[in-house]
């Protein structure tokens, strides 16, 4: 699974020469958690049978990949339609029944490399990235109390906020 920053990117973004890798692991995962595969990346997963469609747990699906196998007889299988911005394969019948019968082999994500994907994927990483390196033990809570209003609000509700706007057009959009 890939980075979805560079190291120079996060530390030119944060103004600093330290290692940030594990930061940029971790923030790339959360990114990740959050709105799917981003860079392209190689799965397989084991289906059950017997409905009309099967729905992967990565998409969008680079559709020209994807290998659906009969396990219990190990032939390839191509009587279906792919969705691949759906994540979904539908049969042209239904499934052949069957507990764990259809493996699927496929790449899903969004683009080809690190370099290519979308600023504002980057943006948000690079700002879970600065809330995990400058977040730590730095008061940033900020407050404003007028007369008998008062008002505080903490530094990193406002970047979550951000990085929940930046990654919307993203989030998937499950069908079940």
């Amino acid at each position: 699974m890939s980075d979805l920053v560079t190291l120079e990117e996060a530390q030119e973004f944060l103004d600093t020469d330290e290692d940030l890798s594990a930061a940029i692991t971790r923030a790339s995962a959360e990114i990740r958690s959050r709105i799917g595969p981003v860079v392209i990346e190689p799965t397989t997963e084991v289906h059950d049978g017997g409905g009309e469609d099967i729905f992967l747990s990565r998409y969008p699906v680079k559709e020209s990949t994807i290998v659906v196998t009969d396990t219990q007889d190990q032939t390839a299988f191509d009587n279906y339609v792919a969705y691949p911005d759906e994540g979904r394969l539908s049969a042209t019948y239904r499934w052949g029944p069957g507990r764990r019968r259809w493996k699927v082999k496929y790449e899903a994500g969004l683009v080809d490399s690190v370099d290519n994907v979308p600023g504002d994927i980057k943006k948000a990483t690079l700002l879970l990235i600065a809330e995990e390196v400058e977040g730590q033990g730095s008061g940033r809570l900020q407050s404003e109390s007028i007369g008998d209003y008062s008002y505080t609000r903490s530094s990193a509700e406002e970047a979550d906020v951000e990085i929940q706007r930046l990654l919307a057009p993203y989030r998937r959009r499950d069908l079940f």
